[in-house]
């Protein structure tokens, strides 16, 4: 497996004749670390909620500007 950066960015930007990539899930070997793209967004599985506030804090312009947070 290519863990260099960049490695899942064909992955990313691919479409099928249908439209854009769906139903992507990519996560460690151990279904620990999920990441699940979609149009406008992404959801994000960790392991711990530690780890998940670690995220969070380096990502704060990812957050949606909702009051709910969603």
């Amino acid at each position: 497996m290519d863990h260099s950066p960049g490695a899942l960015a064909a992955l990313w930007r691919a479409r099928c004749p249908a439209g854009p990539l769906v139903g992507v899930f990519v996560t460690d070997t151990e279904l620990h670390r999920i990441h699940s793209p979609y149009d406008g967004g992404a959801d994000v599985v960790l392991a711990t909620p530690g780890e998940r506030d670690r995220l969070r804090d380096r990502h704060v312009d990812w957050l949606s500007g909702r009051p709910s947070g969603l």
